[in-house]
């Protein structure tokens, strides 16, 4: 069923979805990478005064950045 729908051609086109990747999109992909991708989640907060963190980030705006057990902390503008 998706076979025929990739094959129909576009309103008004002389293309289909299929023929369209085929002859455009698909010289254009690039093969997979080698290792995982690791997923990464943010947030955004106010660094305490007596939380640990350099006295320069001290009561400023900061967003942190969370991949596998790495906390990077970064100000925000």
């Amino acid at each position: 069923m998706l076979d025929q729908h990739n094959q129909l051609l576009f309103q008004g086109r002389d293309y289909s979805r299929r023929s369209y990747f085929e002859a455009v999109e698909k010289q254009t992909l690039l093969p997979l990478p080698g290792q995982h991708y690791q997923l990464r989640s943010f947030s955004f907060g106010k660094v305490h005064p007596n939380g640990p963190a350099n006295h320069e980030h001290l009561g400023s705006a900061t967003c942190c950045s969370r991949r596998t057990n790495t906390i990077i902390p970064y100000p925000t503008t």
